[in-house]
């Protein structure tokens, strides 16, 4: 059984990293964002990401990142790592504040 997901936060409500950021960066991004792997820096702590903090604002927004170039809609896939609209929201807030 997968772990539940935190309720998204209200628009009053701050983003924080712990709560909201760290699952979706921990679980999309640092298994290639890691030493030995594919991407090219580190992801794997707060000072990692909150230092590239508006890069990944950027890439996520346009679906650059997390790498997944099947087109949604045409079946489902094994392991699909898109980002939800709610995810990507998240990242723009935090990146923001």
């Amino acid at each position: 059984m997968a772990p539940a997901r935190p309720a998204p936060p209200s628009v009053a409500e701050t983003v924080t990293f712990n709560r909201h950021i760290a699952p979706i960066v921990f679980r999309n991004c640092a298994p290639c964002h890691r030493p030995g792997e594919a991407g090219p820096f580190s992801l794997l702590g707060y000072a990692d990401v909150h230092k590239r903090a508006s890069q990944i604002a950027r890439v996520t927004k346009v679906r650059f990142m997390p790498p997944w170039p099947p087109d949604p809609g045409y079946g489902d896939l094994a392991g699909p790592r898109r980002l939800t609209d709610e995810q990507i929201a998240l990242i723009q807030r935090w990146a923001a504040a």
